[in-house]
This record gives C-alpha cells, structure tokens and sequence, in this order.
C-alpha cells in the first residue's frame, strides 16, 4: 500500500467541513481491516500533548510530517493485532495550515449547514457531535489550558453542546484529564474541579461514561518512565470500554468504524441537533420502504387462508428479517433493537390491517423478537449467512418442499431477455423455456402448419372452405389442431409463469385483450411496475388459478384475426398481438427498463424478422382505400418499424442491434405451408448471412464476459489503481470451445490504450470451482472516466465486453462496494469467493505491479 506523510484527519476551510480521507488511509494499512476492532484514543491539547504523544505513540515518520488542527496517528505495534490502537490529537489553541487537501489519499468536504453559535466555537463542536463518538478514552491535558478551572469550563461545554449518539450512554468516552502540579494547592484544585463536574449532573452522564483526575509524577524519571502509568491507565479504560461495546453489540471493526465516521460526518455538517442513528446510517444503501407493510399483509393473508399455525408464522417472517437485516458484511446490531427500530411498525400496520387484536398483534411481535434473537445465535455460532438459515428454517418449517442444500451455490442465471413478434410467439417458449433446438422447432412449425391449415392450401376449394367456414365462425381455420398440438408441445397443466429452480430467460408474449388493450404475457414480474399510462398492460391475475397455462398464452398469441377465433382463458380473451406491436423490439426496450432498471442500453439484441417481400414499383394511381390499405399494412411492417428505431440511433450505438430478417424470393402467405421451403430457401440465399451470424455469434460470446473490481480502488500518486477480474456468466468451456471454431483463439483484453492480458481463455479456469477468472488491472485518473473494455480476437476482430463501456464509479455502486454493511441481494452469485481463485490472483498480479510503465502498449 502506498505510503505518505500526512496525518491530518479533518480540516474546517471556508466553510466546509473536509475530510482528508486519513481514517480510510489507516484502515486500508491494517492487515485484515473486517475482523480487527480498533481503539481510539484523543489526546486535546498543545505542547504537553504533543510530548505524551511522542512517547505513547512513538513514530519516525511523524518527524516531518504534515499535520494539521485534528490528526489521526496509527501504532506501528499494533497493525497485526484484533485490536489496533489509533491516537487522534487535536489543539484547541492551535490555527489550521493553508495548505490544500492532500495529493495522495482521496478526501471528501461537505458544507456547513448550521450557523455559528456565539458561544460554542466550532472546535468544541466538532468534537463533541463527531470526534466523541468513536472515542474510547479521551486525555486532556490540563497543563496546556490556563487552569484547571477553564478544563472543566471546557468541558461544560461539551456537555451541552451534548452527544449525537444512538448508542447506549455506557458506550459513551471516558475522560481522563492529566496534571502535573503536585501539592496542597493542586488537591484544592482537584476538589474544586470535581466539584463543577459533578454540578453539571445528567448533561455529563449523557455525554461522557465517567471522568479521573489523573496525576503525573516524577519529574526526576525519563519521559518514557514518567508517561507508563498513563499508558497503563489508557490502556485499562480502553480494555473496559471495549467489553462494554461487546456487550451491547457496539464494538465495530475497521471497516464499519470507517463507514459510520465519513456518514457521521455529513450527519454533523448538516445537522447538530439531530442524533446520528447507527443503524440507519447503517442501512443507507438498503432502505426499508414503506410497501414492506403491504407484502407483510398479502403474507398474513395466505397464512389466514390456508391456516398456518401462529407458532410457523412468526418464526418465518423472523428469520425472513434476519435475511434482510443481516445480510454478509453487516454489524451484528442487538435484534431486539434492530427490529423494533425498523420492522415493528410495518408489522403492527400488517396485522392492524388483518383484523388482529392488539393483544394478539404484540404477542406474534414479541415472537418475532424471541426467533430473531435465536437465529442470529446460530448465524454467529455456527458460521453462517442469514440467507442460509432462513432457508433451514423454511426446510424445517415445511420439509414437503424438498428444497436443495442451502450450503451449495446457486447457479447465475444468463440475463437474456425474448420477446416475440405477432409470428414467432410459439417459437420463443419452444426454445427459451423447453429448451429445443432452433431445428427441431422448424420441423414442429411444420408439422403444426400442416395440422392447422392442411397439405394443399392455395387451391380454389381450400379457399372456397376456409371463406364459407369465416362465414359462419369468424374464423377461416378450427382452432382445434392448434389447440391439441399446444397442449401435446406444452403440456396442460404447466404455467407460463410458474414455479422454477432457476429464473432462465425472461420471456413475454404480445397479445390484444377483447377490450383492445395491447398486453402481455411473461414469465416474470420484473422490478418495478408498469407505469400508469403505458400504453400496455401485464396479464398477471391475482388469483393463481387463473395464471394463463403455457399453451393458453401459445394460444393467444396465435391467434391471429380471421384465421383463428379469440383465445378464451381465465385471465380474459385475447387475439394475436402483432396488430398492437408489430415490432417487438419496442416492447423489449420497455420491459428489459423494469427488469434491471440500471441498465440504460443491452449487450447486443438480435431481432429475426419472417422476411421482407420483394418489392414492386409504386403506382400514383389507385383508390383511397388502397392508399389506405398499404398504410395499414406498412404501420405492421416489423421492418419498416425497425428502419425507423435504427435513423435514431448513433453509429456506436448500432453496433449493439443486429437484425437477420431475408428478402423473400416471392410474396408468402401465413397458411400456405409449401411458403415455408421457400422461406428456408431466403434465409441461406440471403447474401450477408454467414458474415452477420459469425458477428452476432462473438457479440453473443463476448457479452457473457464481464468485470468486477476485487477490490476498491485505492488512489495513489494521482490516479486510482483498479484491479479486478474478468469472469464468464455461464460456462466458460463452451464459450471458449465456441471461439476457437470460429477461429478466434487466442484473444487478448485490450483498453483503447493498451492491451492488459492475452493468451488462451482455457487457462484461466479454476481447477478448484471450475470458474473462469482472469485478474486484470489498470489505473483511471478519476472514477467517474469512461472505461472501455474489449475482447480482441487473433483476426483483429473487437467487440466491448458485458456491460461497457462504463465508469469504475458505476462498478462500485453495482457492487456495493461502498456499502460496507452489505447489499439488498446479498452480494452477487458471481462474486462468490473460491480460495484457490484468491490465492492464483494474487500470485499472478501484485500490488506493486500495478504501474502504468507495466502496460503492453499499441
């Protein structure tokens, strides 16, 4: 880590509260910085202080080193120990240097939102709304005030100014105030002193655990034997107030106190009259919102209806807050409070809402209490995360559902999203749920063609048939043949969106309601709702009975007008959905925005249109209603709508949309099945065609590559050193076996300026999880630049991998990062760690390796 030789923590400039990043600095030089607890001790005063200091805390790189008003020193003794000691020194008589924030660690300032007080200055402040709360001793030295009476003044103050801390008050710093003067003098001084601090009654025991008067002895000894007794005193109050943390789940590691300090910091600028509240501060980045009262009503309705015992209810909803509270990287707050500080009033809200009495309701929350504190128990005795004991509760609670081992990773799912247009809506759950091959779907399209519409269609009686049966139906063709050949291809009881181990592909079928409503049909819910005012709508009936079945929405989104009556289903009735969207790129664009919210653009989408009719010279001549007819028909052209999406699009941008869609060699009809040999002709005649799939296949291959930072980047010498791997969404083996048939092999990662890594992907496989992981670094001189990674083949051929290019700032967000205490999902399946992976990382890739004169350039 790199190193420099500044110990400035905060600064107060021109109105701005800053923080120079010193605390940050310090932990990420500690050894293991999540299981360490530090101890912090204050020393305030001037030339005393700075001379205990030399000798409490000896360091050779404090000689020259620049410091400021507030510094933050870190024992060199202790760096490897469970409980490193941190020296904060301040002088309350001192002025604050002219010197800029520094170079070498990234600071953060944050304006001051509160005005002046005139008597309170904005040291005494600072101290006792920000610096006491993560203090553990704090030392005074008297010798360096004007008496000891301005000491306990100064103390005084404190205590109205009064603690922002959430925390127990036994948590709070005990004072130690050190003197020197010895005889009859100083003792009435003494009772003096104690006398004021015990006038200022509760507003002390809120701000401070308790207070001695220490004295120093012996000038005749050398400074080192002169200052032991008040290491050792130091030392004791800092061993006490330690357990005290313990004991209230208060003790925090390195990486929490780092967290909880710069979030405590903005608290104080903006605000220093509201109490800084642990665990919100704790929750900033995983906010319990206000519609947690409706699921835990849809909840206690489903166990009302199928009568759950009281008992099960309240054990499930406990360690489904566990899951959420406690997710990995969190601090074990005590349950108790962590729920009634969070869950309480929504549950209270739920059972209001489900007509439970008062009584009942605070006897299932006092349940809810006793299970929360039983499970986190077990999570911290037997080592596990919250996700895995809720799902043994659910194992234990309902051994029926047979569900996997909880001890096993799960698999990540490819995010792939397929949408259908008005002619491909039975092909889509064919090959995305069923999981058949694109041939073997062409020789069942041909097989239902021919059921549905007959082995000699085009003939004057067949069309003399199929006119007299619309006469008389409203339908050219019995739907019977496609009903039968849906639920043969489907199965009759299986739902489109249903029960599944794994999510898979998300899938949505376009239909039209008997109201003319434009819907659709999925196989998932999606983030966020959809809008009001869409223009669409989402077929997911509350009553699951009434889910559509797989061929129910085969059915519907086949049934085109005239050629087959409305599908009538439980959910409603519903025709073909090409005549509401008759380009289903526009509807993928919409739905992929409620799936994952955060990603504004797709890897690459691939559109497959049914082929594009020669086309015949326009006539200027001809009836109104033909001009109005060949609009009609132009507005449910896919391609023409496509045409007009791609004009809007940049010339980077295009790279990412591909469409396969044949010029046909004749005009087709839906029910001539001798149509279908003519289009599989089009399709091999079409002349790109081989050069358009090579490109979508490797945009395809290369989207499943993706980045994720190891660590967060830490900023030295004026740039940010990012190191990260590049890992496979799905096995890597047939990604790579893909590329060498296509003859791409070997590959090499490349940035606009550089080449970071080559050589073959195979070797690059854990032996171990079988993950593919190739450790990469680079530096970005901020975190907001743009990064733009790429897979670059042995041909020269470049494509972007999943996902750029992008900011390190947005890599950080998506990962949680700068969430210390976890994220919502529990962290990434993709991110689950494989010694054997850590171990060859760090082999191949160093900290010091990390230099812009290492990288390959081009």
């Amino acid at each position: 880590m790199h190193s420099c030789d500044h110990l400035t923590w905060l600064r107060y400039r021109e109105g701005q509260l800053e923080d120079t990043g010193r605390l940050g600095c310090v932990v990420r030089g500690l050894t293991h910085p999540s299981k360490q607890y530090p101890r912090l001790v204050h020393f305030i005063g001037s030339r005393i202080k700075d001379g205990a200091l030399r000798q409490l805390c000896p360091d050779k790189k404090r000689r020259g080193a620049k410091t400021g008003m507030i510094n933050l020193h870190l024992d060199a003794l202790s760096v490897n120990t469970p409980s490193p000691l941190l020296f904060a020194d301040s002088d309350p008589f001192g002025q604050e240097n002219s010197d800029r924030a520094n170079p070498c660690h990234h600071g953060a300032a944050h304006p001051i939102s509160w005005p002046l007080a005139a008597d309170w200055s904005f040291f005494d402040i600072l101290h006792a709304r920000l610096l006491f709360l993560f203090s553990d001793v704090i030392c005074v030295f008297a010798d360096d005030f004007p008496t000891l009476h301005s000491v306990a003044a100064r103390i005084h103050t404190w205590a109205r100014i009064g603690s922002a801390s959430s925390l127990p008050s036994s948590t709070r710093p005990t004072l130690i105030v050190v003197t020197s003067g010895p005889g009859p003098l100083s003792d009435l001084l003494a009772e003096d002193f104690r006398a004021q601090i015990h006038a200022m009654g509760e507003a002390f025991s809120k701000s401070f655990r308790s207070i001695k008067l220490f004295r120093l002895v012996g000038d005749h000894l050398s400074p080192c034997a002169r200052y032991l007794r008040l290491k050792e005193e130091i030392l004791s109050k800092m061993q006490e107030a330690q357990d005290t943390r313990r004991q209230y789940h208060c003790l925090f590691s390195s990486v929490h106190l780092d967290a909880f300090f710069r979030q405590a910091m903005q608290h104080t600028a903006m605000s220093i009259s509201e109490q800084f509240d642990f665990i919100a501060a704790s929750r900033v980045d995983n906010i319990l919102h206000d519609d947690y009262t409706g699921h835990l009503q849809t909840f206690l309705g489903l166990c009302d209806r199928f009568k759950i015992p009281r008992g099960t209810v309240s054990s499930f909803m406990a360690s489904s807050i566990l899951m959420d509270a406690y997710p990995p990287r969190m601090h074990y707050f005590p349950p108790r409070v962590v729920f009634r500080a969070l869950y309480e009033r929504h549950l209270l809200a739920a059972l209001e809402a489900a007509s439970y009495g008062q009584n009942l309701a605070l006897t299932l929350c006092r349940d809810v209490e006793t299970h929360l504190e039983t499970f986190l128990r077990q999570v911290v005795r037997h080592d596990v995360t919250s996700a895995i004991r809720h799902v043994d509760n659910i194992r234990s609670q309902y051994p029926v559902l047979r569900l996997p081992q909880s001890n096993k990773p799960f698999p990540k799912s490819h995010p792939t999203f397929a949408k259908n247009d008005h002619k491909g809506g039975l092909i889509i759950p064919d090959i995305f749920i069923l999981g058949h091959s694109a041939s073997s779907c062409s020789k069942r399209s041909g097989a239902l063609a021919r059921r549905c519409f007959g082995d000699s269609p085009g003939t004057a009686w067949a069309r003399l048939k199929a006119a007299s049966r619309y006469l008389l139906t409203d339908a050219m063709y019995s739907e019977v043949h496609l009903v039968e050949f849906l639920q043969e291809e489907f199965g009759v009881s299986r739902r489109l969106f249903d029960h599944v181990n794994v999510s898979g592909t998300r899938v949505a079928l376009t239909a039209v309601s008997d109201k003319g409503s434009p819907s659709i049909l999925t196989n998932y819910n999606g983030s966020v709702p959809i809008r009001p005012g869409a223009g669409y709508e989402l077929v997911r009936p509350r009553d699951i009975d009434k889910e559509p079945k797989l061929w129910e929405a085969g059915r519907a989104t086949s049934a085109a007008p005239i050629f087959f009556k409305p599908a009538k289903m439980a959910a409603g009735c519903f025709i073909d959905g090409g005549l509401a969207f008759p380009n289903p790129f526009e509807m993928a664009e919409w739905e992929w925005s409620r799936i994952w919210p955060d990603i504004t653009e797709p890897d690459v989408v691939i559109a497959f249109g049914t082929g594009v009719e020669p086309e015949e010279g326009a006539s200027s001549q001809g009836s109104s209603v033909r001009h109005l007819w060949r609009s009609f028909i132009s507005f449910l052209d896919g391609e023409s709508r496509w045409r007009g999406l791609e004009n809007a699009r940049s010339d980077a941008e295009k790279d990412d949309y591909l469409r396969f869609n044949p010029t046909l060699i004749e005009p087709s009809r839906l029910d001539n099945t001798k149509d279908l040999l003519t289009l599989c002709r089009s399709v091999y005649l079409h002349p790109t065609t081989r050069e358009d799939l090579v490109a979508a296949a490797f945009r395809l291959l290369a989207s499943n590559l993706y980045f994720s930072l190891d660590a967060h980047p830490y900023y030295a010498d004026g740039l940010y050193h990012c190191q990260g791997s590049i890992r496979c969404r799905i096995d890597c083996e047939p990604v790579i076996n893909a590329l060498a048939d296509l003859r791409m092999m070997p590959v090499e990662y490349v940035t606009p300026s550089s080449v970071l890594s080559c050589g073959q992907l195979n070797r690059d496989i854990c032996r171990a999880c079988h993950r593919y992981r190739k450790s990469i670094q680079f530096d970005v001189c901020h975190l907001t630049d743009v990064v733009a990674l790429s897979l670059r083949t042995q041909n020269g051929q470049s494509r972007k991998l999943s996902w750029f290019p992008r900011t390190m700032a947005s890599f950080i967000e998506a990962q949680g990062l700068d969430s210390p205490f976890g994220t919502p999902d529990h962290d990434d399946p993709g991110l689950l760690h494989c010694g054997s992976c850590l171990v060859n990382a760090k082999r191949k890739i160093s900290p010091e390796a990390i230099s812009p004169q290492k990288k390959r350039r081009r």
